[in-house]
């Protein structure tokens, strides 16, 4: 195989393998610069679009962006020129390689000729552990977020149970301040209708008073009018005597004093009229006495009639006023019950709702304290997992210390193995008590 086609398989492997090759090479006068190695192989890495960690060389424009970010920038022309001369393969494309044999001023022929160890097996090893840290890395990565997941949500549920249950007692708090409230305002409904009752009882008895007192009235009011019927009646008979008697007298009168009788007849009148005004008025009398009599009795009776009148009025006017009052106290009766039940009826919803929303609370509090083992499960799963993890990163570092202090190792591919360790201890989660 010619010089040429070695250095290309060369060129073909990734910037990785590149880098171990060179520092394997050169370890003990570039040993000092392996960091800058390493950083570079990443930069090359970072660089390259198209095969990321896969990729063996850049492009011209992504060499050139290489060389300014390590401040080796030129003119067009002399960058063409510098990668002419790197370009030590005549491809056009700059390997890690080219560039590590041209800044460090190796030659290809005194690159190949170069032995990398004799420790291959060694380093498969080493490289297989590293592999089994990386699991081992990505399990304690996946537990300790499971962990703070759990965790996590664990806090929420507990804040969440927290305040389903203030919540849940408030609730519970005003259910019972209604509850009690509805109680009272039915004890009032209570009150207002016996009150109503009571007052509806006065206003019927009342008005059976005043139906009585107007019976009573009605009764006298008749007396009264019988008594001034026999007064009209009294009176129409003293009329009538007396009207007899004028009647009589004005014609024996006339008689007597009539010229056109004889004397005879004169004389026998004017007898008659004196015999006749000379004559006892017994029934006369008697009529005025009676007239008198009624008199009295009719205005006694008016009296009585008009009292009683104004008492049954008055009754009446209780009785309505009472009648009033009763309604009155009936109606807000009525509203006081309907408002009771409506309090009654909000107030048991209340309760509900409050029963309900401590159930919740109960259920959130049973799903939080659920959710804390489960955080705590998590959590002791992640520190195994660290454990885990700490444990092959230890083993990792003793082998590949034992296989620096060989004689007759690549040392590159030790030290790349133990820079790659390095940068998977940076992103481990730390264990209670660890060495991280």
């Amino acid at each position: 195989m010619s010089l040429t086609e070695q250095f290309r398989e060369w060129t073909s492997k990734t910037y990785k393998e590149q880098g171990v090759a060179f520092l394997n090479a050169y370890w003990q006068e570039v040993e000092s610069e392996a960091e800058n190695v390493w950083k570079w192989a990443n930069m090359f890495v970072e660089l390259d679009q198209q095969k990321k960690a896969e990729g063996s060389d850049l492009d011209e424009f992504n060499a050139h962006r290489f060389l300014e970010k390590v401040q080796e920038t030129r003119t067009v022309k002399e960058l063409r020129e510098q990668l002419k001369a790197i370009d030590l393969d005549f491809n056009k494309r700059m390997a890690m390689l080219e560039y590590l044999l041209f800044r460090y001023k190796k030659s290809v022929s005194d690159f190949v000729s170069k032995p990398q160890g004799d420790n291959s097996k060694e380093i498969e090893k080493a490289s297989a552990m590293l592999e089994e840290v990386q699991k081992a890395l990505d399990e304690s990565l996946r537990a300790s977020e499971e962990a703070k997941a759990a965790a996590d949500e664990s806090k929420a549920a507990a804040a969440a149970a927290k305040a389903a249950a203030d919540e849940a007692a408030r609730s519970a708090a005003a259910a019972a301040e209604r509850a009690k409230e509805a109680a009272a305002s039915a004890q009032a409904a209570d009150a207002s209708a016996k009150e109503a009752a009571a007052r509806a009882a006065d206003a019927q008895k009342a008005a059976d008073e005043a139906s009585a007192r107007a019976d009573e009235a009605a009764a006298k009011a008749a007396d009264a009018k019988a008594a001034e019927d026999e007064q009209r009646a009294a009176l129409a008979d003293v009329q009538a005597q007396e009207d007899a008697r004028n009647k009589k007298t004005e014609e024996l009168k006339a008689k007597g004093e009539d010229q056109n009788l004889g004397v005879v007849a004169r004389n026998k009148a004017k007898n008659e009229l004196a015999q006749h005004l000379a004559e006892d008025p017994l029934p006369l009398r008697k009529a005025k006495i009676t007239l008198e009599a009624a008199t009295k009795r009719a205005a006694k009776a008016t009296a009585v009639a008009e009292e009683a009148k104004a008492a049954a009025d008055a009754a009446a006017a209780a009785a309505a006023s009472a009648a009033a009052a009763a309604e009155s106290a009936r109606q807000a009766a009525v509203a006081a019950k309907a408002q009771a039940d409506a309090d009654k009826v909000q107030a048991d919803e209340a309760k509900a709702q409050a029963d309900a929303d401590k159930a919740e609370a109960d259920a959130r509090k049973a799903a939080a304290e659920e959710a804390a083992a489960e955080a705590e499960r998590a959590a002791e799963a992640a520190e195994e997992a660290v454990r885990q993890t700490e444990a092959r990163v230890q083993e990792a570092e003793a082998y590949l210390e034992e296989q620096k202090n060989k004689s007759g190792n690549g040392l590159g591919s030790v030290w790349w193995l133990q820079r790659e360790l390095e940068e998977k201890k940076k992103y481990m989660p730390k264990s209670k008590g660890g060495k991280w």
